[in-house]
C-alpha cells in the first residue's frame, strides 16, 4: 500500500497531468484516471484554483465544457465542487484527497471484493446493515453466512483507522438486520 506522501504525490502528478492536457485539449484513458481515484473532487477543485490564476488554462476548461455552458464561465460544472472546497487550502487538498484514496482503497480491498465473492457463496444470506451518525444514514446490503459472521465483520470496521482516523465515526449507531428481521446493535 504506497505511504500517505506517496498519495500525496500521486495526487499532485495527476492535477499536474489534468492541467496540461486540457490546455492540449488532449482526451485519454491517463486523462480521466486523473479523476478516477477517488479524488475527483479535490482534482477539481485543484484545477478550478488553476484556472483562476491562469487565463489559458481557463480558456480550456471553458473551450471544454462549451456545450454545458452555453461559452459562460459561471456555468461550468464545476464551479459547485471547487465552491464546496472553497475553504481548504492548496495543502488540505492534497491532504484529503490522500486521506480518501486511502479510504476507498480500504473499503474496496476488505468490504466490496470479498462481498462479490460471499454474493456467490450459496450458504450466504443479504444482511441489512444501518449506519447513523447525527442526522446521517446509510444502509447497505452485506453477504454473510450467519448474523454472527455478519456482526463479527462489521464490529472489526469500528476498530479500523484509515490514515489514523476512525473509518467508522466514534459516535456512528449500527444496526446488522438478518433476513428474518432480528436485529443486532453493534
Amino acid at each position: 500500500m504506497p505511504s500517505f506522501q506517496a498519495r500525496k504525490k500521486n495526487y499532485s502528478r495527476r492535477v499536474n497531468y489534468a492541467h496540461k492536457a486540457l490546455i492540449n485539449n488532449e482526451r485519454s484513458r491517463e486523462f480521466n484516471n486523473c479523476f478516477e481515484m477517488y479524488d475527483g473532487e479535490y482534482v477539481v477543485a485543484a484545477l478550478m484554483r488553476r484556472a483562476k490564476k491562469d487565463p489559458v488554462f481557463k480558456a480550456a476548461i471553458l473551450k471544454d465544457f462549451s456545450t454545458a455552458s452555453d461559452g459562460a464561465w459561471e456555468r461550468v460544472p464545476w464551479h459547485k465542487t471547487a465552491d464546496k472546497l472553497s475553504r481548504l487550502s492548496d495543502a488540505q487538498l492534497a491532504t484529503l484527497a490522500a486521506h480518501k484514496t486511502s479510504e476507498e482503497e480500504w473499503r474496496s480491498a476488505h468490504i466490496f471484493l470479498p462481498q462479490l465473492d460471499a454474493r456467490k457463496c450459496s450458504e450466504a444470506m443479504p444482511f441489512e446493515i444501518t449506519r447513523r451518525e447525527g442526522p446521517d444514514e446509510l444502509v447497505e446490503e452485506y453477504y454473510a453466512r450467519s448474523l454472527r459472521e455478519a456482526v463479527k465483520a462489521v464490529e472489526s470496521w469500528t476498530d479500523r483507522t484509515v490514515l489514523g482516523v476512525p473509518f467508522l465515526g466514534l459516535f456512528a449507531e449500527i444496526e446488522v438486520r438478518s433476513p428474518e428481521g432480528d436485529v443486532h446493535k453493534v
